[in-house]
Formats: C-alpha cells, structure tokens, sequence
C-alpha cells in the first residue's frame, strides 16, 4: 500500500526539491504519530537528489548561515493554525530568519480559532521573498489555505505515514482483542456516542502514558546541562539533544508504538496515525474523528477505498 502513496509524493512534491535543504520542527517528543511522520519523511528523500545539511527540533533550531537557494523543509503533521500554536509560531521565526529563501510546509491539517492570529499570519506568508509551497493532507485545509492566504502554491498529498513501511520495525500479526486508542488532550470530543465494546481496551499511545525510560533519565539531565551551557558558554544541549532523538530516543519511540497496535485485532482509533498504523499492520479498523475534522478529512480523501479500515 505505501508504495502507491510514494508514488504521488515522486510526482507531486520530488520536483519542488531542486537544492539542498534544511529539515525543521523534528518531534522531540513522545507522540508516536508525529515520530512516524519524522522517519517517513526521513525514508521519503532519501530518494530525492539533494541533501540535507541541516535539522533540527523547535528547542534545538539554531539559525544557521544558508545560501538563498537553500530550501526550508518543514515537518508534516497537524499543527497548522492556533491549536498547537508554538509550532506556527516557529514558522513564522523561521520565515523572519530566512525572508528570501524557498519554503515547502509538508502535508498538514489547518485550524484557527482566533482570527487576529489568522490575519496576522496571512501577512507574514504574504510578504515573504521566497517561494511558498504549503501541501495539504485534507480538502478542508487544502480550500482554506487556497482562498485565504495570498503569494503561497498549495499541493493536496497524502499523510505521509501512509508510506509507512512497518516490515522495517515489525512482522505483523494477528494479535488478540479489541483496542480503543482513546485521546485525552485539546483534539479530544466526547466518544460515548461510538458505542465501543465494553471489552476494550483503552489506552492512548503507550509512551505519552509513560515516558520511556531513557527519555525520563534525560529529561533530568537536562536541567544540569542547560547550566553548564550557562557557565562555558557551550552548545551542549543541543548537540546532545539532537543526537540522542536521532539516533536513539526516534527508534525507541517507533518501537514501542508498533509493538503496542500490533498486539490487538481490532482498532477503534481517535488518534489519525494509530488508524494508519493499524491500517498498516492489517488489523480491523475503526476510526473516530478529532475536534475539528482532521481524522475524517485524511480519510475520506486517501483511506476509504482500503478495505479494513472505516470511519465511525
């Protein structure tokens, strides 16, 4: 199934990557859907005939020295708008920091809740020297952008966990029982209307439940090495923050989420990517939207022709 996906990122989006670039807003953080969209991408351009010289989280970006020709690539996910509005908030220092170079947002879903903040960021896109390619992952987001924002180019694509390859990490299984993935935070809507089996299990993703244990030993650390930094004048955080999520705390992340689906038989998701991931794995699938119709959109445009998942 992923290859098909593939396919239309090699069509769509490998054209728009003509120099090399920087990769920005890395997850360093526990959400097992946004770490997948970080390796996805990650297996995504390495097919593409350029490098990059450069990536980074939110708390790690540093602004670097670029050539103009150099291409800002941001992280997909669904962060697009106010609702986790530290994300837009990093674009828009980064489109200060870099006013002529081009930009490629990759696929996101878009909410706004505040319209002072929607007509702010239309200005700061607008005046951007650069080219601005924005893809969309849903036809809401996709005609919203379209209509309201000036001086951008707006690709549809696909979430681009769907080019998943879980054989990497997992040999699928059959698993046992029924799982509600149920999430708790400000995407979360009142569920009692899905009619879920009684016998369900409900979890969210195991390590927003409980940090793995060598992301917890870290986060203590950290403290002590900001210090340090502090007093040497050093860039130690950074530098061991980027290379422990890179090279191990990303693996660990990913492992745990696969293994967590993979036990179950069947899915009832409020989560978009435990949908994919179960998809994925062949589990039976049921999908329930967020708060603002991110799940449904992702779905009714790329998911509802495979044959083991439907929406609720």
């Amino acid at each position: 199934m992923e290859t098909t996906y593939k396919k239309i990122f090699e069509k769509d989006l490998f054209p728009l990557i003509t120099n090399d670039y920087i990769l920005l807003d890395l997850p360093y953080f526990t959400n097992v859907g946004d770490v997948l969209i970080w390796q996805s991408t990650l297996d995504l351009l390495k097919n593409v005939n350029h490098k990059c010289i450069y990536s980074s989280s939110i708390e790690t970006y540093r602004k670097q020295q670029l050539p103009q020709e150099c291409i800002i690539i941001f992280i997909g996910g669904g962060n697009w708008g106010d609702l986790w509005k530290r994300h837009h908030d990093f674009r828009r220092k980064v489109l200060n920091d870099y006013p002529k170079n081009p930009i490629i947002q990759l696929p996101q879903s878009v909410f706004f809740k505040d319209s002072t903040y929607l007509q702010e960021d239309i200005e700061i896109f607008s005046k951007h020297k650069g080219d601005i390619t924005i893809c969309l992952r849903d036809e809401n987001s996709y005609n919203f952008v379209s209509k309201t924002y000036n001086n951008v180019n707006v690709l549809l694509l696909p979430d681009l966990v769907l080019t998943f390859n879980v054989n990497k990490y997992i040999t699928p299984k059959k698993g046992t029982g029924i799982l509600f993935n149920k999430r708790e935070d400000s995407e979360a809507i009142i569920y009692t209307n899905y009619n879920i089996p009684f016998e369900a299990t409900t979890r969210d993703w195991p390590s927003i439940e409980k940090l793995p244990f060598n992301i917890k030993v870290y986060n203590k650390l950290i403290p002590y090495i900001k210090r340090i930094d502090a007093l040497l004048k050093t860039n130690a955080y950074c530098c061991i923050t980027d290379y422990l999520y890179k090279n191990f705390f990303k693996n660990t992340i990913i492992k745990s989420g696969v293994s967590f689906v993979n036990k179950y038989d069947t899915v009832y998701s409020t989560r978009l990517h435990v949908a994919i991931l179960a998809t994925l794995l062949n589990k039976k699938v049921y999908a329930i939207d967020n708060s603002y119709g991110k799940v449904k959109g992702v779905y009714n445009l790329w998911m509802k022709d495979i044959a083991n998942i439907k929406m609720l």
